[in-house]
């Protein structure tokens, strides 16, 4: 690969690692554009680091403010404020934030270095799709400190994707609520500041994601930090705390309770009619009448039918959760989103689930 005009071509050909490493090295200005499906990420380089990424399937609760507003850093009010002061001065809200001293320098950095590394962690995963540099002018932040050596960025990634199926197996859900156990280490050396952060958060109420969302650490980091402490004793899990489906629909997409509570309540009324109808009239009706060998089967399929819609209904918002599908159907039942029973409907096959290297997931009965 050789600069020249520019650099392009496709993720089949080459790496994502060689791709990054190289603009790196020749310490080039500019940006990476990367694609697969409707999938779009762009990553910043100034003069060889990386300062900055965006993501276009990206929810608006991962935007900068949003993030900030979750981990009850700013209130809704004053991000309003910041977004004013951005129309009209073009700074970027990461700086406005500081000059203001509603954040610290620091708390920024955090965040932005977080979205890097996720975002690049995401483009590990795509095995298709195109690249291509752009050379042209890039403006750095002038009184936030962000730049990232390629070379570290990659080494951290990598790790991540060889310690993250580890620590999801531990975890299982980001909806398991810890509390403390024993306190810390007195010698500061023999604790992390994200183990030390983390540990401050947990209080027996706040779930998992909270923590990771209040943290600013992203969610290796803050799993990450949480499994040590919990293999070393510090605190202990003592429970999990599901989400409300109307709750996370709401926040999600946009509707309210009073929509899609009917809604939900009409569908279990109907699962439970043809939980009857399969469970109760198969052993009542003698095998080999007419009643029960025309109406068993359509019964069968009706419940298998509402099951599939509650499995894909599940996986949206497992998505609108987490960016991405789940590995298995097995995650959904993990995370309290579906119930066991639901990806086994008697008499009926096993669902066959697919996730899609570029995005989306195949599902068939």
């Amino acid at each position: 690969m050789e600069f020249g005009m520019g650099l392009e071509g496709s993720l089949s050909d080459f790496r994502i690692t060689e791709i990054i490493q190289l603009i790196g090295q020749q310490f080039k200005t500019g940006v990476l554009h990367v694609q697969t499906g409707r999938r779009a990420v762009e990553v910043y380089f100034l003069d060889g680091l990386i300062v900055h990424v965006l993501a276009n399937y990206r929810a608006k609760r991962d935007l900068l403010g949003e993030i900030l507003v979750k981990a009850k850093k700013i209130s809704q009010e004053d991000l309003e404020k910041v977004l004013r002061l951005q129309d009209e001065t073009l700074q970027y809200a990461g700086e406005i934030m500081v000059e203001m001293r509603i954040l610290t320098e620091e708390e920024i950095v955090r965040v932005i270095s977080t979205q890097v590394y996720e975002t690049i962690y995401d483009l590990f995963s795509w095995k298709d799709g195109s690249f291509r540099f752009e050379l042209r002018a890039v403006e750095s932040y002038k009184k936030i400190s962000v730049a990232l050596s390629p070379e570290h960025v990659l080494l951290n990634v990598l790790r991540m994707m060889d310690e993250w199926p580890k620590i999801e197996e531990r975890i299982s859900s980001l909806h398991v609520v810890f509390q403390k156990v024993k306190p810390l280490p007195r010698a500061r050396e023999e604790i992390s500041p994200e183990k030390e952060l983390v540990y401050a958060l947990v209080d027996g109420k706040l779930t998992l994601q909270e923590i990771i969302d209040r943290s600013l650490l992203g969610k290796f980091n803050a799993c990450e930090a949480m499994v040590d402490l919990w293999n070393k004793g510090h605190v202990e899990r003592v429970g999990i705390h599901k989400p409300s489906l109307t709750r996370i629909m709401g926040a999600r997409v946009g509707l309210g309770s009073v929509a899609i509570v009917p809604t939900l309540l009409s569908y279990a009324m109907i699962f439970a009619v043809g939980i009857v109808v399969v469970f109760f009239i198969q052993p009542i009706v003698p095998s080999g009448t007419r009643v029960r060998d025309r109406y068993l089967p359509l019964s069968r399929t009706f419940v298998r039918q509402l099951a599939s819609e509650r499995v894909q209904k599940a996986l949206t918002i497992y998505y609108l959760e987490n960016g991405e599908y789940p590995e298995s159907l097995q995650n959904l039942v993990n995370v309290g989103l579906i119930h066991q029973d639901d990806l086994h409907v008697p008499g009926t096959p096993s669902f066959r689930y697919t996730r899609g290297e570029g995005g989306g997931y195949g599902l068939r009965p």
